[in-house]
């Protein structure tokens, strides 16, 4: 199922068809699921799997808390399946406030803000020449990997359009042998009365 749902993903987004959705949700409930979903599997590995926020995010913004969620329960359970020891962090900091130019602008359309998200791992990292195919559809960074952690090499390919329709970017950062951070930026609106 896991599968085929990633490749029905994949098939909307090339297809121009995959729509986000605009509705109220927490930044901190979603951090919390996420780390509620892996705690016992990064648990039973021995490893320390914590988060850490920005005091300023606001408590409600408006986005697709699913599609938010996807990418993350990608980029965490890559760390998690990819460390044999030490701890997993989940970082999550506002990086700027976007606004209208003008008052009109501004009346007419919700403040934003810019949100980075970080999954730093101490796993076994990536080699420097496999970094440029991390986001290419069907990608592993080595065949053996296929046998040895399963997956369909299209999880990083759907993050990168998902971070993408949300007017957001997403890099990596890795040495071999020693661990991995995974960042990605979106920008998420702030109704107005949290915006004000």
């Amino acid at each position: 199922m896991v599968v085929l749902n990633d490749i029905l993903d994949y098939s909307k987004m090339e297809a121009g068809k995959l729509v986000l959705e605009k509705i109220p949700l927490s930044i901190q409930t979603v951090v919390r699921d996420i780390v509620g979903l892996f705690r016992f599997d990064a648990a039973n590995r021995q490893l320390l799997l914590e988060s850490s926020m920005d005091e300023g995010i606001p408590e409600i913004l408006l986005g697709d808390s699913f599609r938010l969620r996807q990418i993350l329960i990608n980029l965490v359970g890559n760390a998690v399946k990819f460390t044999k020891e030490g701890r997993i962090d989940l970082f999550v900091r506002a990086v700027g406030r976007q606004a209208g130019t003008d008052a009109a602008s501004v009346s007419a359309h919700n403040h934003s803000i810019k949100l980075e998200f970080s999954v730093k791992d101490s796993g076994i990292g990536i080699p420097r020449e496999k970094m440029g195919s991390l986001f290419q559809s069907f990608s592993q960074v080595d065949s053996a990997d296929t046998r040895k952690y399963g997956g369909t090499g299209l999880g990083l390919a759907i993050a990168r359009s998902l971070v993408e329709l949300m007017s957001g970017e997403i890099w990596a950062e890795s040495t071999d042998g020693e661990g991995s951070c995974f960042s990605f930026t979106c920008i998420l609106e702030i109704p107005m009365e949290e915006g004000t």
